[in-house]
């Protein structure tokens, strides 16, 4: 009764698991692997098929796990869920370890600047991807916008002294947290973008 209180699933203890929604069942899923009160659970797409409100569920519990020490291994390719809940990732490509580590220092590996400007030609642009990633030049009205990756926030005063000096002006500069999508697009199809992947699922990709 106490595994079933904490997956939801309190009031549904005596119905049939044939007449149970996906989600229902996923959630009986999570119930199961907890019974026994194991040190380690693992768990592959703990949120698929469940709605908002049960994705934030099992982040709660995976959170109560947490908080009593049970090391919960999880699989998924969910990037923002396994953001919100792990404290360590792997990147996995192809049966290939990518990187690892805690997530707030990878996340720190890439910072990305985003600029809105007016006067910007193509030997400006050479110049920026000369010294940086520049992943994105669009137009916007009444000028451009710039993403780049630099190696340290910092940077974005040399940004600013190249832009200047080649008669661009500067209309806004924003600063962006690099999330873990993007880290992942990056490491697993390379930093010049890559390319889509349409062979079978065989050659899977994960986030663990």
């Amino acid at each position: 009764p106490e595994v079933l209180e904490l997956v939801g699933l309190a009031d549904r203890g005596k119905d049939r698991v044939g007449t149970f929604s996906k989600g229902m069942q996923q959630r009986l899923g999570l119930a199961q692997a907890l019974i026994n009160e194991p040190e380690l659970v693992i768990l592959d797409e703990p949120t698929s098929a469940l709605d908002p409100v049960g994705r934030r569920d099992v982040r709660v519990i995976i959170q109560h796990l947490k908080s009593r020490g049970v090391t919960v291994f999880l699989n998924s390719h969910l990037l923002s869920e396994v953001e919100l809940v792990c404290d360590r990732v792997a990147i996995v490509d192809r049966g290939r370890l990518v990187q690892e580590g805690n997530l707030d220092e990878l996340l720190t590996l890439g910072h990305e600047l985003e600029l809105r400007v007016a006067g910007l030609t193509d030997q400006v642009v050479a110049a920026l991807r000369a010294r940086w990633q520049v992943r994105e030049v669009s137009p916007v009205p009444g000028g451009q916008r710039i993403v780049m990756a630099v190696p340290q926030a910092e940077e974005a005063a040399e940004v600013t002294r190249v832009l200047v000096s080649h008669m661009v002006d500067l209309l806004e500069l924003r600063p962006r947290r690099t999330n873990l999508e993007d880290l992942f697009l990056q490491w697993v199809q390379g930093e010049e973008g890559g390319h889509l992947d349409l062979r079978p699922a065989d050659a899977a990709r994960s986030v663990a």
